[in-house]
Order: structure tokens, then C-alpha cells, then sequence
């Protein structure tokens, strides 16, 4: 009989692509691989499981499945709940589909939890193209200072453009990835992802918002219970055994986009969670410019 992982690796997506950049982070990390599993909730299940499953073979421990119920317009908490449900590991890491996390992240949070849990909720820096280049939109020096970029994505149909404080690493995108053809099922990119970690990157929205300083590579460990922002999907995780008590995502909320996973937050801070930021495994996010509708009756 296997032994049950430590850590429960939980992804949401309904997009085509992005399965060999997850795997191949996955494949990188330096957690053994019997000590995690990857859960993969995913709309396109029915369309792709098959070539997902030949991509992967044996490598990881992997459950695919499709939400518990397929929405046209968001269900993150649906989506979630299924893979919570499946989930079998002491610990929950959430990896978006666009994200590619540092080899080291499953190790650094499993270490983290294990010396501060079993209520802890724990976040790590992101990687975009603004800290890539060692620069912050927190930075006080003028020559690492950046504003936030503009940046447009596709909310169901209708085309948004917006102040993105998180704007992802350029990677180029083949021409045809938004529809989930045979060829964009498990990759959209024109030319394979080699991330290129930087040494001192700069700090990122997140940890601005909730550390008062950043540095790169410390064991400084920041507890942020206030304010109550933990974000469940980038870089980030929780007990499952907590989540679950605090009645996992809320469903009530879906058709909108955000602030969900902060409600959550609040509910497990109530149990005693405490709230914490680390700053030695960073995560890069990936081009996503497509989310679904984000009301019901759109």
C-alpha cells in the first residue's frame, strides 16, 4: 500500500494548455515524489484525459478529475471543494494552472508546516515582470521602482483593460491557444518554458501588501495575521484538516471573481489559524489572458 503524502498539490483550470508547464515544475521539486500528489480539477477532463494521462504515465501520483459541476461562468468554489475533496495530504499547496513554482516550493512549505502547524496558512513570492527584473511598484528607489503595467484579458467575451500589479512573465503564446484544439490541449506555448531564476528579484504585490520588508532567500518568516489576506491559488497553503473545518471555498459566491479565498481566511483565522509569508521559494505566474464570465447571467 502506498503511504499517504504529506502534501496535496490542488490546481483548478478549465483553459487548454498549461499541462506541460506544471508537470515539468512538478517534476523538478525536490520534495520526493512519494511524499506529494497532484490533484487536477479540471473542465476539460472528458476532451483531454487521455492525453494527460499518456504526458504524465507514471511520473507523479496524479488524480484528474472534472469539477463536481461544470459552470459556464466561474465556480472556483466548486472547483476547489472537488479537489479538497480528493485530496489526501496533511498539507494543501495551490498552484494555479499559469503558475510554475520554484523547485524548492513543496519542501519550504512542508517545512514550514511542519514547525508551525497544524494551523498555519502560509504564502510565497511570485515572480513577474515586474520583480523579475529586480523591480517593485513598492520600491522607494527610484532605479527598482515600477508602476503597475496595463494589461488586457478576456473575461468571457468582453475584453478588459486594467492596471495589473502582477503582470505575468513573457512567454510566447501560440497563435491559435484559446480554443482547446488537439494541439493546444497540453501546451500553448510556441517554444518550451526554461525558467531562469533571478538572484534578487524584486518584491512582488503580494508580499508588499503584507510584509514590511522583502528579502530575497531569508528565513525571516513574516506572521501577517493582519491584514487577513491569504489567496489560495498562487504559491500558497493550508491543512487540510483546517480548510475543511472552516467549510472549505464558498459556493454561494460563485460568478464573481476574487475576495472568496479572503472570507476563507477569516473563518480559519477564527480557528486559531495564524498567517505567515515566506521568502525563499518563489513561484513564477505565466501569461493567462482568459478568465471565464464572471456572472451567471451574463
Amino acid at each position: 500500500m502506498n503511504q499517504a503524502p504529506k502534501v496535496s498539490v490542488l490546481t483548478i483550470t478549465w483553459r487548454p494548455g498549461y499541462i506541460d508547464t506544471m508537470v515539468q515544475a512538478l517534476r523538478a521539486q525536490t520534495l520526493d515524489r512519494s511524499q506529494w500528489e497532484w490533484i487536477l480539477v479540471d473542465d476539460l477532463h472528458q476532451v483531454r484525459r487521455e492525453a494527460v494521462a499518456r504526458h504524465i504515465g507514471n511520473s507523479i501520483r496524479f488524480t484528474h478529475l472534472p469539477p463536481r459541476e461544470i459552470k459556464p461562468y466561474s465556480a472556483t468554489g466548486i472547483a476547489i471543494n472537488t479537489g479538497l475533496a480528493a485530496a489526501t495530504g496533511e498539507l494543501v499547496y495551490f498552484m494555479a494552472d499559469y503558475c510554475y513554482p520554484h523547485p524548492s516550493c513543496l519542501a519550504r512549505h512542508w517545512e514550514i508546516y511542519s514547525k508551525l502547524g497544524p494551523k498555519v496558512l502560509i504564502s510565497g513570492p511570485l515572480i513577474d515582470e515586474i520583480t523579475y527584473f529586480g523591480k517593485s511598484i513598492w520600491g522607494q528607489d527610484w532605479e527598482t521602482f515600477s508602476q503597475p503595467e496595463k494589461h488586457m484579458v478576456k473575461v468571457g467575451e468582453r475584453k478588459i483593460v486594467y492596471n495589473e500589479h502582477l503582470p505575468p512573465f513573457k512567454v510566447r503564446m501560440k497563435p491559435v491557444w484559446e480554443t482547446p484544439t488537439p494541439d493546444n490541449l497540453l501546451s500553448i506555448w510556441a517554444e518550451p518554458f526554461i525558467p531562469h531564476w533571478p538572484a534578487a528579484p524584486g518584491m512582488d504585490w503580494r508580499m508588499g501588501a503584507v510584509t514590511p520588508r522583502f528579502d530575497p532567500g531569508s528565513n525571516v518568516l513574516f506572521d501577517t495575521t493582519e491584514p487577513n489576506w491569504w489567496w489560495a491559488g498562487r504559491n500558497d497553503s493550508g491543512p487540510l484538516k483546517l480548510l475543511l473545518e472552516a467549510g472549505g471555498l464558498e459556493e454561494t459566491g460563485d460568478g464573481r471573481h476574487g475576495n472568496l479565498d479572503t472570507e476563507w481566511t477569516q473563518r480559519m483565522l477564527n480557528l486559531g489559524a495564524v498567517y505567515v509569508v515566506e521568502q525563499r521559494a518563489p513561484c513564477f505566474i505565466l501569461p493567462h489572458p482568459t478568465r471565464k464570465r464572471e456572472t451567471v447571467n451574463a
